[in-house]
């Protein structure tokens, strides 16, 4: 038992004055808590970089950032694949899928399913820009009928607020 009086298979010492953090590890679990925030939870590397960083008190994960500002932040600093979702099933079903589901109770017509945004900063300034995304709304929701649109938008010609620059109607269509 520890000063908790929880009992641990390993006991971490986190500062040289013998405050205890428990490593619990029983019935296939694993719980880390830290006594003086019980908030934050971090896999490092030997030069003390942040690996991964749970937040328990936002609910978020970082991958690659300490302070992650959405449900999952993944933060790299080279140009290689940020992400990668593999399957390795030999079928011929399709594998792997991405799917972001808009879970409404009131679904109705012209509401957004999901965007994709495509962000950078701009050069003199450092602001932040959107320059380009893919919006994807439904045309109509009714049981039986349902029917969806996807519109292409970016900035410019001369800066500013993104516009639709091309769509796909429900019926196929194509409007630039």
């Amino acid at each position: 038992n520890n000063s908790d009086g929880i009992e641990s298979a390993l006991t971490v010492v986190t500062d040289g004055l013998g405050a205890e953090t428990p490593l619990l590890i029983s019935d296939a679990k694993l719980l880390v808590k830290d006594t003086n925030t019980a908030s934050l939870f971090e896999v490092q590397t030997v030069a003390a970089a942040v690996v991964l960083s749970v937040d328990t008190t936002t609910s978020r994960v970082g991958i690659g950032t300490a302070s992650p500002s959405a449900p999952l932040h993944v933060k790299e600093t080279g140009t290689a694949d940020m992400l990668l979702i593999e399957s390795t099933d030999a079928g011929a079903l399709s594998a792997p899928d991405v799917t972001l589901w808009r879970n409404s109770g009131t679904p109705q017509s012209s509401d957004v399913l999901g965007v994709i945004y495509f962000k950078g900063q701009e050069a003199t300034s450092g602001h932040l820009q959107t320059y380009a995304s893919i919006h994807a709304e439904i045309d109509q929701a009714t049981d039986g009928v349902a029917r969806g649109e996807m519109h292409f938008l970016t900035a410019g010609p001369s800066g500013g607020t993104n516009s639709i620059k091309m769509s796909i109607l429900n019926n196929g269509n194509v409007g630039i």
